[in-house]
């Protein structure tokens, strides 16, 4: 007995034709017959689906792990500029600090050389 010619595929069960009715079918019923297949069987789809779905949730995930890791460099770095700026503040009021010390040594040497000499009784 010849296998019959056409060949059509179950939806259900969607599988390609025996060797046998795959030999006797001509190059544009074969064409036919593979672009009605799908491109892999339904469950290794539906695996394929989920295997993606939880690949895009991962990099969703790491995305926003990305963010927040950025978000806290940038808090990170404003929080050194601002410990930057006090501590050239606090420099800068330490220098002053120092000038004035110096100044009002440089007064009291003066007042007492002044007084040391009014007790000696120099004008």
């Amino acid at each position: 007995m010849t296998p019959p010619r056409a060949f059509a595929v179950d939806p259900e069960d969607p599988r390609a034709p025996p060797e046998e009715v795959w030999n006797a079918l001509s190059a544009e019923e074969r064409r036919r017959v593979v672009d009605m297949l799908p491109a892999a069987r339904p469950q290794d789809r539906e695996k394929a689906e989920r295997a993606l779905a939880e690949a895009r949730r991962l990099v969703d995930e790491e995305r926003m792990r990305a963010d927040e890791l950025r978000m806290r460099a940038d808090e990170l770095r404003m929080r050194a500029d601002e410990l930057r700026m006090r501590a050239d503040e606090l420099r800068m009021r330490a220098e002053e600090e120092r000038k004035r010390a110096d100044e009002a040594e440089q007064r009291a040497a003066a007042l007492q050389a002044e007084l040391d000499r009014l007790r000696r009784g120099e004008r």
